[in-house]
C-alpha cells in the first residue's frame, strides 16, 4: 500500500534497481532490453527505504528511513535481504553515499548519529571475482597451481579493453577499490592494465598471496603509437608480483594485451618458461634493470623493464593510487585515441578495433591464421562487443568507432 511506491534507485549490471519505499517489492528496469521486473518479499509498511548505494560488495544497500533494518539487494541474483537491525521510529536516514573502501554512510535526517554500513566484505568480494571468472565459489588455497589457473581464467573471461576512453564525456574510472569493483565485477566490463591489474592484486591478497604492483616501461613501437621501436621513458604499466606464502615470487600481468597465460618465476635467471598457449617467455637482467622477453620468429624480444631495485620483495611496490596521474595522461596517448577490445584463451585471441573483427587460431606454432571481418556499423560494434566480450550494449551508447581509423594502433593485437 501507500502513494511513494519506491525513492530513489541505484545502476548495476545494466539496470536500474527502484528502492522499495511503500512497495513490498523491488523493481528492476532493463536498460538494454526496456524488460520490467519485480521481485522480493518485503514488509507491508510505508516509508521503509530511501534510496539506494552501491557498495563495495557489489550490492546494492537500501537506506532505512522508517524501516528498523537496511535492505541489501544483490543485483548477481536479484535477491535482497534484511540486515543489521535499528532503533524504532520515522525518519531516520534520508539517502547515503559510498566512501573510497565502499562502505556505505547513511545521512542522517530525525536520527541523532550518522549510519555507517560494512559493505566491503572479503568474502563476498572473493565469491563475486571468483564468480566473474567463472570459477567454484570456495576460495583456492594461494599456491602456484591457483595463480596458473586465476590468470587462464582472467584473460579468458575479462577483456583488455580502453572503451571509457572513446565515450561520450571520456568516463574514466577512477583508480579506487569500489570504483574498479563496480566496473569490472558488477557492471561485467573489462579495463586497461591500471584498472585489471589493480583489482586482480587485490583480489591474490584477499586469497592469501603477497603481492605488490611493479611499475614497468612498455616497449612500444608503430603499434602503440611510436615511431621508432624502444621503451617508454616513464612507466606507464602496473603489472604485479605475487608471492606464494613462504614460497616464491612470480611476475603476474593479466592487463598487458596479450600477457603470459601464466606466472612467470620472478627472478632474472634468463631460464625460458613456455605457458600452455606456447608463448615463451623470460625474465633477464639488463644492466640496472629487469627485463621481461618473449621469443618471436625465433628470437627474444623486449616486452617490459622495471628497476632492479623493484626486484627485492623488501623494495616499496607503489599503491594503485600513485598510477593517476598515468591513468589521466592515457586521454592524449593511443590508449585515449583508438578503441581496443581484445581476450586470449590457450588457442584463440579474439580483438575488436574500430570496426573490425580480427581472430588468431591457434596463437603459436604452425598454422597461424588470421581472420579479419569487417562489422560495419557502430550497431553492429556494440553487438559484436556484446556478443564476443560480454560488454553489456546499454555501457557502449555513443562509442566512436572510427577514431584512430588508418593508425597501425592495436595491430599487434
Amino acid at each position: 500500500g501507500g502513494k511513494y511506491k519506491w525513492g530513489g534507485g541505484c545502476v548495476a549490471n545494466g539496470c536500474v534497481y527502484a528502492v522499495p519505499s511503500d512497495a513490498s517489492r523491488v523493481l528492476k528496469v532493463d536498460c538494454a532490453t526496456g524488460a520490467v521486473s519485480l521481485f522480493g518479499d518485503l514488509p507491508r509498511r510505508r516509508n521503509k527505504w530511501q534510496g539506494g548505494v552501491l557498495g563495495g560488495d557489489g550490492r546494492i544497500w537500501c537506506v532505512p528511513c522508517d524501516a528498523d533494518a537496511a535492505l541489501v539487494i544483490d543485483p548477481a541474483s536479484d535477491a535482497c535481504a534484511l540486515v543489521g537491525s535499528l532503533p524504532p521510529g520515522p525518519d531516520k536516514y534520508q539517502g547515503g553515499y559510498a566512501d573510497h573502501d565502499g562502505n556505505v554512510w547513511c545521512v542522517p535526517e530525525d536520527a541523532k548519529r550518522v549510519l555507517k554500513m560494512n559493505a566491503v566484505s572479503c568474502d563476498h568480494f572473493v565469491a563475486a571475482y571468483l564468480a566473474r571468472l567463472g570459477l567454484d565459489a570456495a576460495p583456492p588455497p594461494p599456491t602456484r597451481a591457483t595463480l596458473d589457473l586465476l590468470i587462464e581464467a582472467q584473460l579468458e573471461r575479462i577483456p583488455f579493453e580502453n572503451l571509457d576512453l572513446l565515450l561520450p564525456g571520456s568516463r574514466r574510472t577512477p583508480l579506487a577499490p569500489l570504483a574498479l569493483r563496480a566496473k569490472i565485477l558488477t557492471r561485467r566490463r573489462g579495463g586497461h592494465c591500471l584498472e585489471l591489474n589493480g583489482l586482480f592484486s587485490e583480489f591474490l591478497t584477499r586469497l592469501g598471496f603477497e603481492c605488490k604492483l611493479l611499475p614497468c616501461r612498455v616497449y612500444a613501437g608503430p603499434e602503440r603509437g611510436r615511431g621508432d621501436a624502444g621503451f617508454r621513458h616513464v612507466p606507464s604499466h602496473a603489472a604485479v608480483v605475487a608471492r606464494v606464502p613462504g614460497g616464491d615470487a612470480y611476475f603476474v600481468d593479466v592487463g598487458l594485451g596479450e600477457p603470459p597465460l601464466a606466472a612467470v618465476p620472478f627472478a632474472p635467471s634468463g631460464d625460458a618458461v613456455e605457458t600452455p598457449e606456447g608463448m615463451a617467455s623470460r625474465v633477464v637482467a639488463v644492466d640496472d634493470d629487469w627485463e621481461l622477453q618473449w621469443r618471436r620468429g625465433g628470437a627474444w624480444a623486449p616486452r617490459l623493464r622495471w628497476a632492479a631495485a623493484h626486484g627485492a620483495w623488501e623494495h616499496h611496490g607503489p599503491s594503485l593510487a600513485e598510477f593517476e596521474a598515468e591513468a589521466a595522461r592515457y586521454a592524449r596517448q593511443p590508449m585515449g585515441r583508438k578503441f581496443v577490445c581484445s581476450k586470449v584463451t590457450r588457442h584463440r585471441k579474439t580483438t575488436i578495433s574500430n570496426a573490425s573483427l580480427k581472430v588468431t587460431a591457434p596463437r603459436f606454432g604452425p598454422g597461424v591464421v588470421v581472420d579479419v571481418v569487417d562489422l560495419g556499423s557502430e550497431e553492429d560494434v556494440r553487438r559484436a562487443l556484446e556478443a564476443h566480450f560480454g560488454v553489456p550494449y546499454a555501457e557502449t551508447a555513443g562509442l566512436d568507432v572510427a577514431a584512430g581509423a588508418g593508425e597501425d594502433w592495436w595491430s599487434h593485437l
